[in-house]
């Protein structure tokens, strides 16, 4: 009977989760304080800059960018070049790339906290690719100041089945390991 509950728990998480995954909320739904480029930028920063440079979203535009990066090029790494070009040679006041504390969705979080403060930001607009959206948001609303307005869009980008069937794998492993490092890290 034990093993039947784990495994019907097990089930029901797999089936939220990846529900969330494959459908996430999101939409822009006025206007932010900033929006956010998560890291990769391949597909994201492009939709980033199209909303920044409408001037209907925000005033200004973050920049999730691992410099360290820049160097390595390729094609395992092209996926940097449009976000080293723009944050290399920046000279818009308002767009501000920033280094994550850690390469992951809770060091940008992290570093995204310090911005927040700073230019007393109240709201965000996350950028990210559809898979990532749920976890992004649930890290996001729980490692920044209180009260901050976390909005989700998702970049457009297309998946085959198999692409699909590793991010939800992923994705269902990486939301467990989010409940617990925001516990850890981002206590309220």
């Amino acid at each position: 009977m034990g093993v039947a509950v784990v495994l019907c728990c097990a089930v029901a998480w797999t089936g939220l989760v990846s529900l969330n995954v494959a459908f996430p909320s999101h939409g822009v739904k006025g206007r932010y304080d900033v929006i956010v480029s998560l890291a990769p930028g391949e597909f994201r920063l492009p939709t980033s800059l199209e909303l920044y440079e409408s001037g209907r979203v925000s005033d200004y535009l973050a920049i999730s960018w691992i410099a360290s990066d820049a160097h390595l090029g390729g094609d395992l790494y092209s996926r940097v070049d449009l976000q080293t070009d723009v944050c290399v040679h920046n000279v818009d006041p308002r767009v501000i790339c920033f280094e994550p504390t850690e390469d992951s969705t809770l060091g940008e979080a992290l570093s995204l906290r310090t911005l927040l403060v700073e230019h007393e930001w109240t709201s965000v607009l996350l950028v990210t690719d559809r898979t990532h959206a749920f976890r992004a948001r649930y890290v996001f609303e729980r490692c920044l100041p209180p009260g901050t307005v976390v909005g989700v869009e998702v970049a457009p980008r297309h998946l085959t089945g198999a692409d699909w069937a590793e991010e939800l794998t992923y994705e269902n492993g990486a939301v467990l390991k989010a409940i617990v490092e925001t516990a850890l890290k981002c206590p309220r």
